[in-house]
């Protein structure tokens, strides 16, 4: 709601701010010796039915490749799609 208010942008899928990092805790997105305020970056694919269909992990100092998100939720829609 933030984003489209101040940004005029409107993002079709959950998008948090997780401050106080209680759910990095809870996905076990902290590397132990890393940093203790530092998530992994990581990509979680939930689908409408709240089941964790993928997980995706950057070590801290790499980047995300979208084009492969897009790949991997194509894939998984297809599949879906088909019933492989």
């Amino acid at each position: 709601e933030n984003l489209r208010q101040i940004l005029d942008v409107e993002i079709p899928y959950p998008l948090i701010a997780d401050l106080d990092m209680s759910v990095a805790k809870l996905y076990g997105m902290l590397h132990p010796g890393e940093s203790a305020t530092a998530t992994v970056r990581a990509v979680f694919v939930i689908d409408p039915k709240h089941v964790v269909r993928a997980l995706v992990y950057y070590p801290l100092n790499v980047g995300r490749n979208v084009d492969e998100i897009v790949r991997l939720l194509d894939g998984l829609q297809t599949t879906d799609k088909h019933a492989c």
